[in-house]
């Protein structure tokens, strides 16, 4: 993910609001194929949100978890975890005395 494409998507879309939406279950379905369109045409795909859009609803029986697994993945790339530092060794707590 890097932030020409970041940037991009926010073009279109709120990261925010569509990270708050796939933690309440709550996502849009046409944003979601706006978003994977986005990626796949990054990566080199020949795709359009239509396509993506259509092929939800194209018999596979795509539910709103599947969406909300996809759209989740897109956002972990989006807004990694911090990592946090392990305690240093060379470190020693204070002691209370």
């Amino acid at each position: 993910m890097t932030m020409r494409l970041i940037e991009h998507i926010e073009e279109k879309l709120n990261l925010g609001l569509m990270a708050q939406q796939c933690a309440s279950g709550d996502i849009r379905f046409s944003h979601a194929a706006r978003l994977v369109e986005i990626v796949l045409k990054d990566a080199g795909a020949e795709v359009t949100a239509d396509e993506i859009y259509s092929g939800m609803f194209s018999g596979d029986d795509v539910s709103v978890s599947d969406v909300i697994e996809v759209v989740g993945l897109i956002l972990s790339a989006v807004f990694p975890e911090t990592k946090k530092k392990a305690p240093s060794a060379s470190k020693k707590p204070k002691r209370k005395t």
